[in-house]
């Protein structure tokens, strides 16, 4: 039996180690049901410095693009953590995501406050949480509905 893909959508910010830690602990919860795919691609939070690296210190915006597209492609469902929305970040590349796991018609699993519940491309086209252990349960529960997906 072959475990579902999962990718793990949300804002990479650089003074955020919150969107780093979050991913750390989907991957502990759930890579016993799913490929985990990470939009982190081998970039490490470096304490300190408030940066994010890859193997040559530099982070190519064309790069994230085509590593990014090529997991949401791959993917079967997609996990999107907005909780920033509630902080005013507007998560730009989480939502422009979000919109190809719809075009490709991957399962969306939305995380975000119950204020954005109601919009109209989340309600119709996502399973919504308002809390990150909720969604992790929710996936948990469902992995063996989603094994060879």
């Amino acid at each position: 039996m072959s475990k579902a893909k999962l990718y793990e959508c949300g804002p990479i910010r650089e003074d955020c180690q919150d969107d780093f830690l979050w991913r750390d602990q989907v991957s502990l919860s759930l890579s016993d049901y799913y490929q985990i795919l990470s939009p982190i691609h081998g970039r490490k939070y470096r304490e300190g410095t408030i940066s994010w690296q890859n193997a040559e210190d530099k982070i190519l915006s064309n790069d994230v693009f085509h590593e990014d597209t090529l997991s949401i492609r791959q993917s079967d469902i997609i996990l999107a953590n907005l909780k920033c929305l509630g902080t005013g970040y507007p998560a730009l590349g989480s939502l422009i995501e979000i919109g190809m796991g719809i075009a490709w018609n991957k399962l969306i699993v939305v995380v975000a406050d119950i204020k954005w519940k109601n919009h109209p491309f989340l309600d119709v086209n996502t399973i919504f949480k308002t809390n990150l252990g909720d969604a992790i349960d929710y996936l948990a529960m469902m992995a063996p509905r989603f094994s060879n997906y």
